[in-house]
């Protein structure tokens, strides 16, 4: 089962109404069988290093007053950027290093991600260059540094 979540919602949870339901279904056919569990990646990077984990990608949302989001927003419309609040299409570590660390993550980046990992990835130099600017202005701001 694909099973897409909600931010307040936690892995162990949602595994345990699964479980739950297939230990109903069991005491009905006592031949039935389940494995009820997140599905693991097992994977070599190109350097040969090999793991086995499993794919526990959570949703994850860092609110609007958060004070690095603020910090961040201040900063990106000192430059003239008009940072939108939306959501990644795709999933990245900010999951794990948020629901798991407890590292509040917010994404800015200067792709378009309808190109993002695909043959036809690609980014516009001018973005990267507005980008570039962008995460320096937001460094300063998190670390306080007068830029």
């Amino acid at each position: 089962v694909d099973y897409r979540f909600l931010p307040e919602q936690k892995s162990e949870d949602i595994l345990a109404q699964y479980r739950a339901v297939a230990d109903k279904l069991k005491a009905a056919d006592p031949e039935s069988n389940f494995d009820i569990r997140i599905r693991d990646l097992d994977h070599t990077s190109y350097t040969g290093f090999h793991e086995v984990c499993p794919l526990d990608k959570p949703a994850y949302l860092v609110p609007t007053d958060n004070e690095y989001v603020v910090k961040t927003v201040d900063s990106l419309k000192q430059l003239g950027q008009e940072p939108k609040f939306s959501r990644w299409d795709f999933g990245t570590d900010g999951a794990w290093l948020d629901r798991k660390l407890g590292i509040p993550t917010i994404g800015y980046s200067c792709c378009e991600e309808v190109y993002a990992h695909r043959p036809n990835d690609r980014v516009s130099i001018e973005k990267m260059e507005k980008c570039l600017l962008g995460n320096i202005a937001i460094s300063c701001a998190v670390c306080e540094i007068d830029a």
